[in-house]
């Protein structure tokens, strides 16, 4: 995700349905692991089955990262992620999932991203911000008051 092009994977075959020509534009994100005691065995869990309106959703949302990509833009990078993520959480629930998702609108992030075969959650935000930022810190505090622990992370470089 932070070198190189994007590429759009089907993890449980483990093969690369799209690659991207443009990087993903630069951000800062918070990740959290939702439930660390409660990992997901991604291939004894069931294969989602979406519906019809789920799947032509996904169409319109890979366009939607198309555009992103080539347009540079975190806005709808944030967007296309933060649906997709409303979509999985009908199949692989996130715990506190209405919070994080409360927390990243009432606050500067562009979108809210999850893991769709794990338990990784994260809050895209300005790729300005610095992990001292007022912003970052008082969504760092509200996480901690889900007992959640996050890490910051800014694109181009390892955790900070």
């Amino acid at each position: 995700m932070f070198t190189g092009n994007p590429r759009l994977v089907c993890p449980r075959e483990g093969t690369v349905l799209e690659r991207f020509e443009s990087r993903i534009p630069e951000f800062s994100l918070i990740s959290v692991n939702v439930a660390p005691n409660h990992p997901v065995d991604t291939l004894a869990h069931p294969p989602t089955r979406y519906t019809g309106d789920e799947i032509r959703e996904f169409g319109d949302l890979r366009k939607l990262l198309r555009r992103a990509l080539e347009n540079g833009s975190l806005g709808e990078l944030g967007e296309m992620a933060t649906r997709s993520a409303v979509i999985n959480q009908r199949y692989l629930p996130q715990p506190h999932f209405d919070s994080l998702l409360e927390l990243s609108q009432s606050t500067n992030a562009f979108g809210l991203q999850v893991a769709h075969s794990g338990r990784m959650v994260g809050m895209f935000l300005d790729p300005r911000l610095e992990k001292e930022d007022k912003s970052v810190e008082h969504i760092q505090r509200e996480l901690l008051r889900l007992n959640l622990f996050s890490e910051f992370f800014r694109s181009g470089q390892t955790s900070v």
